[in-house]
């Protein structure tokens, strides 16, 4: 399979409702020999920043305004996270923040992300757990791959595609917070494809 065939897009993740999302995890990326460089992450926070603002704005702009809750929401949103804060910049110690959220990455001895975290309070993370725990029902509203493209990322196409290698979610309450590590995943993880490609291991 080309590499373009197995590079995540947004399309084929959305969110649901409020913050229901699931980001799969090709499998060769979690082979014990493949070795990452660490930084990658933290390389393609700013473009996560720039889409999440674009995307968040485009989504504001959809939203209804029938009720006074309704109203308040996007009076919310808009005040509180599409504002001059909206810009990523470095802290005294060097790690990147937007507003108030930062880019918090564990990784695991190779050099892979398994903890993608904005804020330990507000925002959320999303976490690779142990080995047979990553392992997870894939849900048709919330993966849209197609045919070829699932049967690549399931974990055993012989026995049915509906388990995929995916991250979980811990206090992933608010719809801009889900936005932002969906993005985020999605970048780091085609950037991990494109070096898995560039050393021939796809």
């Amino acid at each position: 399979m080309l590499l373009e065939e197995l590079l995540l897009h947004k399309e084929e993740l959305p969110i649901i409702g409020e913050n229901r999302f699931q980001i799969p995890i090709y499998p060769t990326l979690l082979r014990a020999k493949i070795m990452f460089k660490k930084e990658m992450a933290a390389e393609v926070f700013r473009q996560a920043a720039t889409e999440w603002y674009a995307d968040l704005s485009e989504y504001v702009s959809t939203l209804p305004e029938n009720n006074s809750e309704e109203i308040k929401r996007k009076k919310w949103i808009k005040e509180s996270y599409l504002n001059e804060s909206a810009i990523v910049v470095k802290d005294k110690y060097g790690r990147q923040r937007l507003g108030f959220w930062e880019d918090l990455v564990l990784s695991d001895e190779r050099g892979f992300v398994t903890d993608f975290s904005i804020s330990r309070n507000a925002g959320g993370s999303l976490y690779l757990e142990s080995e047979l725990e990553r392992e997870k029902l894939m849900f048709g509203k919330l993966i849209k791959f197609n045919v070829e493209k699932n049967e690549k990322y399931c974990i055993n196409p012989e026995e049915g595609c509906n388990k995929m290698f995916m991250y979980s979610m811990h206090n992933v309450d608010y719809y801009q917070g889900a936005l932002f590590l969906r993005n985020w995943a999605i970048l780091y993880l085609n950037e991990a494809l494109r070096e898995l490609n560039k050393e021939g291991l796809l």
